[in-house]
């Protein structure tokens, strides 16, 4: 019998030697960028008499006190200044006439209260009077006067605008009065013949110089 044949060993396979590895490179994470946060725009200071920046009025800060040019604050109304009054005219000349009247101007409402003549003198409202005659014996016109003494009272009373209130005043005026009395020369006296015509000696019986 023949010897058998040897098999042959089987081949082993070996693992290779160990190499060092290099890892694959790996995508670092990406730093997300937060977005940067708004500036915040500070408050600007108002400047001494002028209005705030509106940011400052949304902000909630300093705010100037309301002035007299804001809508929302009424002004103050103030009263009217107290009436005053005067005559018109300042003086009554009645010349030959005995009889004028006067009126009282106000700055708001007045009206005469008394009103008191000098010897000779009468007043009726706003009518002066006079009892002096209209000529006297002399030899030339004279101008006489005399003076009225009138109280008055008055008022003035705001708008509801700019001004509230009454005011009340009163007081006393002083009318002078002038009239004029026509010289009564009387009748003519001749005291010599008359040389020529307008040419005559004699004297005004109520002028005898």
């Amino acid at each position: 019998m023949q010897p058998s044949q040897s098999q042959p060993a089987p081949l082993i396979e070996e693992p290779p030697p160990n190499r060092p590895t290099t890892p694959a490179p790996t995508k670092k994470p990406t730093a997300t960028k937060s977005p940067s946060p708004t500036p915040t725009k500070k408050p600007s200071r108002a400047v001494p008499g002028t209005h705030p920046a509106p940011e400052a009025r949304i902000l909630g800060g300093p705010q100037d006190p309301p002035t007299q040019d804001d809508p929302t604050r009424s002004p103050r109304k103030l009263p009217k200044p107290p009436p005053t009054a005067s005559l018109a005219p300042s003086t009554l000349a009645l010349g030959t006439t005995r009889s004028g009247t006067f009126r009282l101007a106000c700055t708001g409402t007045c009206q005469v209260v008394s009103a008191t003549g000098s010897p000779g003198i009468t007043v009726s409202g706003t009518r002066v009077t006079v009892s002096a005659p209209t000529s006297q014996p002399g030899c030339a016109s004279s101008t006489e006067n005399g003076t009225v003494t009138i109280s008055w009272t008055g008022t003035t009373t705001g708008d509801g605008r700019t001004s509230a209130g009454t005011t009340t005043a009163s007081g006393a005026l002083t009318l002078r009065v002038t009239w004029t009395v026509e010289a009564d020369r009387g009748y003519w006296v001749a005291t010599g013949p008359v040389s020529h015509v307008g040419d005559r000696q004699g004297f005004w019986i109520n002028c005898p110089s």
